[in-house]
């Protein structure tokens, strides 16, 4: 394992495929059925419901406890671990509480609730009559309430008996802390069905009573003093900005595990006019991207050094962020629980390095020190030591870049390669009201092999002839304001119905009205701005051919698609051409179809 030896590190492993969870109970959610009672004048609107917070002192305190959560009619036990607020009234006797009932808040948004001091501060009483959330799928309040949980030992369903004459949650105080009075439950899970049997503090629909799942018990609030959110700068700071293309590796935590990807895109970078300090965007490749850390450039201008611990993320709820650090991965193997062996990444932080160091000549930027080789065969193209991001409470790995390289980029009009369609790029639910998708590849490069600036980008889509397509904002309303023919990369690249791989449509390819008959087409369009001799800008256009998909889905064709589709050479799944003779393992276009190199 590839490591650098320094004094102080912190080690931990990453799995690249994750273990399967802890045995659970899968309980089904009995739901008391909905048309009953109410013990009380039901909310009217959500308007009912605070989500506003008070006025007055606020404090924030580290819940603990357990409890229940549903999730799609299944409940779950948990741990109470998340934090919450209380505010004191300045009349010294109210005090509101957000979020009260654990879990609620992550399916019906955030709420408060009202409770009274004792004279004496030793109590908290908060009466039950009061909602929490509204549902707007039942068009009813959630109010507080009191009840338990029961087993059916026949078919192991969780049902929910209410407790009426409990008419206020009460909690007392001592050193500052609150403690949740009258609860009963198990203080630690055993994985068994009795861990979802429990008393204590919940919820019902105001209308008929029924229970959506909530419940929570051996509650205490312990006082955590608010940490000051960290300096992190998301504006661009003053000075002039350079535009660098980005190239390297980068190994990142997916949902299933660590993946390996190369850096792509633009980087940015202000050097500030003092001359010393420069500030680089998107420093770990797509790691808060909209997020500046800061660095200073050597007199002689050949090195900026970046101190490391700086901030490229807040989570205020949590209390926690993600830091710029040194570190190193590597990879060994181990047996799980079954005794199948699993590679394992290891990810060694190294504390005692406090900078980053990148060196600069005839305009390219180079990070110092990083070590790596993606083309190896796998595992080992995961061993690697270089700038990355960890979680500042656990060391929790994030992402890390290694052999990092900035070009400097000079914008200038180009014509860009074709847009990429595979055989399977089209996909259709096969209903006359259900949905279609286009999927695709824009290369970054133009037809000479030299980076584009896809922010001056745009689309246009065709269906059957060459006449463009128009989105109606009616349909798209969530992304336009105005009909389009073009989609302009700030809509395509991160909209709701479009992104930088496909564009969705509300209507498909059959029934009377289909989108089209014969071929689907897609062109890319680069405007830059250019400025002439008599310092006036115009805005120069080159395209792209119109590459088709065609509607028997026997091959991706078209005269006009022979640049992306059949010049016989590989791309890469970024669109980028590659060398033939020496293609690393991985997935690669040839000839408008997928091809796996291992």
């Amino acid at each position: 394992m590839l490591l650098v030896a320094l004094v102080a590190t912190v080690s931990a492993q990453v799995q690249f495929v994750g273990r399967k969870a802890a045995p659970k109970y899968l309980l089904q959610h009995e739901n008391t059925q909905r048309g009953g009672y109410s013990h009380r004048a039901p909310a009217t609107s959500p308007d009912d419901v605070i989500t506003t917070q008070p006025e007055g002192e606020a404090m924030r305190y580290e819940r603990s406890g357990q409890g229940l959560v549903v999730s799609d009619g299944v409940i779950y036990t948990t741990q109470q671990t998340d934090k919450t607020t209380l505010v004191y009234d300045p009349d010294g006797t109210t005090v509101w509480i957000k979020n009260i009932v654990n879990g609620l808040n992550q399916t019906f948004g955030e709420s408060w609730v009202r409770g009274t001091l004792s004279p004496d501060g030793t109590t908290l009483t908060v009466p039950l009559d009061q909602t929490v959330a509204w549902s707007y799928q039942f068009e009813a309040g959630i109010g507080l309430a009191w009840g338990r949980t029961v087993i059916n030992a026949d078919n192991q369903m969780v049902s929910f008996e209410r407790d009426e004459t409990v008419t206020e949650a009460v909690y007392t105080i001592a050193d500052g802390t609150l403690t949740l009075q009258g609860t009963n439950g198990r203080t630690e899970f055993e994985n068994n069905i009795q861990d979802f049997v429990g008393q204590g503090l919940t919820c019902c629909y105001e209308d008929d009573g029924a229970w959506p799942g909530f419940m929570e018990w051996n509650t205490v609030l312990t006082p955590k003093p608010v940490i000051p959110a960290p300096d992190i700068i998301t504006e661009q700071p003053a000075g002039e900005l350079r535009r660098y293309v980005r190239q390297g590796s980068n190994i990142y935590q997916a949902w299933m595990g660590p993946a390996l990807t190369s850096q792509k895109g633009m980087a940015d970078i202000v050097f500030a006019d003092d001359g010393q300090t420069v500030y680089l965007r998107d420093v770990v490749y797509d790691v808060a991207s909209d997020v500046w850390v800061r660095g200073t450039l050597s007199p002689d201008g050949t090195k900026i050094t970046v101190p490391l611990g700086q901030y490229l993320y807040w989570d205020e709820t949590e209390e926690k962020g993600m830091v710029l650090q040194w570190m190193s991965t590597g990879v060994e193997t181990q047996l799980d629980e079954e005794g199948q062996p699993q590679q394992v990444m290891n990810l060694t932080v190294h504390l005692g390095v406090t900078e980053a160091t990148y060196t600069l000549a005839d305009g390219t930027i180079t990070l110092q020190g990083t070590v790596g080789n993606p083309e190896a065969s796998y595992p080992n193209n995961y061993i690697a030591t270089g700038l990355g991001v960890v979680y500042d409470t656990d060391l929790t790995f994030c992402a890390v870049d290694f052999g990092t390289i900035y070009k400097e980029f000079v914008l200038a009009p180009a014509i860009p390669a074709d847009p990429i369609l595979l055989e399977d790029a089209w996909f259709d639910d096969g209903t006359e009201d259900g949905y279609s998708c286009l999927d695709f590849i824009i290369p970054t490069e133009d037809v000479d092999g030299n980076f584009i600036d896809l922010q001056y980008t745009s689309l246009s889509l065709y269906t059957d002839d060459d006449v463009p397509f128009t989105f109606d904002a009616a349909t798209y309303s969530y992304d336009l304001e105005e009909d389009m023919t073009e989609l302009p990369y700030a809509i395509y690249s991160q909209g709701y119905d479009f992104n930088e791989s496909r564009i969705y449509f509300y209507r498909t390819n059959t029934g009377d009205n289909p989108l089209f008959q014969n071929r689907i087409g897609l062109q890319v369009h680069y405007d830059v701005p250019v400025v002439g001799e008599d310092g006036e800008t115009t805005i120069v256009r080159n395209s792209s051919n119109i590459v088709y998909w065609e509607a028997n889905n026997s091959a991706i064709s078209d005269v006009k698609a022979a640049t992306a589709t059949g010049d016989d050479a590989y791309y890469n799944l970024m669109g980028q051409k590659c060398d033939a003779a020496h293609l690393p393992a991985g997935i690669y276009l040839h000839n408008g179809r997928k091809v796996i190199v291992r």
